[in-house]
């Protein structure tokens, strides 16, 4: 009997109270969620004490939690219902920073922060290098100037010395013979030589040689500025010109080389036959 009693509550009476770790092991199968099929504790067959017995109790601090947690929550919506227009305006606004903050990175990109500053300070200071290398350079080039100048050897035979234009043959008689190297002409007539400086007796001009002008006199010496003329030996014709073209003393080596002293020259108020150097 007393066995049967202890079967008993097995069969039709309430259920023992769950141990207290087995509803913290599974408090979800303990409770059924709202709205399922299931029925009521009752129509399952369980007393109604049963279910909190099978779910564990709350900690005190769970529900001060609960509620805390819910306050940032509350505030989260009430965020959604800020006004549009400053929203808007808000979003704008960063919009414009974004693209301000995107321009001045790619500016910063293209160019690095300071290089402005560096820019001016190396353009000064490459034109101080440059002055400086500039003036030694023109001084050293003013000193190899004056140093080649002093050493170089000098030519014998330009104007203002004695030239020496060769052998008598090569200038037969009635040539007229340009020596620019001596600045005169050369004159070969029958009664001998003369070197006529081509320099016009009114202005010092150049005086070129025309042998088809003045056929009268065999030729002319015909100033271009001022229309001064003069004859085959330097004799004044016709123009301005105050006296006859001056002329270079001739010498003529045993050799047979004709020498002229351009560095003298010789100034005449008339023509004279004594003025020709004679031929042999």
């Amino acid at each position: 009997m007393a066995e049967e009693r202890e079967r008993q509550p097995e069969a039709g009476g309430p259920a023992p109270a769950a141990p207290a770790g087995a509803g913290e092991a599974k408090p979800a199968a303990a409770a059924p969620a709202e709205g399922s099929g299931r029925g009521t504790p009752a129509a399952e067959g369980r007393a109604p004490g049963a279910e909190g017995a099978a779910r564990p109790a709350r900690p005190a601090g769970a529900a001060g939690s609960t509620a805390a947690a819910g306050a940032p929550a509350a505030g989260a919506a009430g965020a959604g219902k800020a006004d549009p227009a400053k929203v808007a305006a808000a979003r704008a606004a960063a919009a414009r920073a974004w693209a301000a903050g995107a321009g001045a990175g790619a500016r910063a990109a293209a160019k690095p922060a300071g290089t402005q500053g560096r820019e001016q300070q190396v353009t000064r200071r490459d034109f101080l290098h440059w002055a400086l290398w500039g003036s030694a350079l023109l001084m050293l080039t003013q000193f190899a100037g004056s140093f080649a100048n002093y050493f170089w050897p000098r030519k014998v035979g330009f104007f203002g010395q004695k030239i020496n234009i060769g052998p008598v043959s090569n200038y037969p008689v009635g040539s007229v013979t340009k020596v620019d190297a001596g600045k005169f002409y050369l004159v070969h007539v029958e009664q001998g030589m003369i070197a006529l400086y081509w320099r016009c007796t009114h202005l010092g001009c150049t005086v070129p040689w025309k042998p088809e002008e003045r056929p009268d006199a065999g030729g002319c010496f015909c100033c271009p500025c001022h229309g001064s003329q003069f004859n085959k030996v330097g004799e004044k014709i016709g123009g301005p010109a105050p006296r006859p073209m001056d002329y270079f003393p001739i010498e003529i080596d045993a050799n047979g080389n004709v020498w002229v002293d351009t560095g003298r020259v010789q100034q005449r108020q008339a023509f004279s036959p004594d003025q020709l150097t004679p031929v042999s």
